[in-house]
Formats: C-alpha cells, structure tokens, sequence
C-alpha cells in the first residue's frame, strides 16, 4: 500500500528498504512503545506541574516550605530528563527499524 507519487520518486530497491523499515516497526510493536513512553513522560511533567503549583500557592505560614533544590528537581529537571528519555527511545526503535531493513534485505 504505498502511494503513487512515492513509486515514482524511489527505485524498486529503495521503495523495498521503506517498506521493510516500517514492517519491522510494526514487527517490534513501536507504536506501543512510543506511546507508553510519551505517556510516561506526560505524567512525570504533569506531577512536575502540580508539584510547583503546590509550592508556590499551597504554602501556609506554620510551615517551613518545601526544599528548594527538591523543587528545582521535581519542576524542571524531572520533565527534561523525561523527554530525553522519550527521545532515547524513538531514536532507538528507528535504529532497530533500520537494522531489520539490513536483515530483511
């Protein structure tokens, strides 16, 4: 099930090797990866939003406040280390893609 436009843009060769990478996708199950990865780094961030809302509006006076580097973790170092993580994974799952164009062909 490929397009017109890409037959002719690609070689037979070609065309085989864009086929066999997005089989293996399907192969390796990559949607189901990604997908629990982007939503395993939603929920890291949206923990990471509620967190700094609570410091900064659900502070009380008879408390000594939260720590602020577990802060500085929780808001902004946790939501990047999520999305590098995210990111590790797509690009691994591409280079498994393209190691089963390698076998395949």
């Amino acid at each position: 099930a490929v397009t017109e436009g890409i037959q002719r843009l690609l070689t037979d060769e070609e065309l085989e090797g864009v086929l066999a990478h997005e089989l293996t996708h399907v192969k390796n199950r990559d949607t189901l990866i990604s997908t629990i990865a982007a939503m395993m780094a939603g929920a890291i961030s949206m923990i990471a939003n509620i967190l700094q809302f609570t410091a900064i509006f659900g502070r009380s006076d008879d408390r000594e406040g939260t720590n602020p580097l577990a802060l500085l973790g929780t808001i902004i170092i946790a939501p990047i280390a999520a999305g590098l993580i995210q990111m590790s994974i797509s690009r691994t799952r591409e280079f498994l893609a393209d190691e089963g164009v390698r076998i395949h062909i």
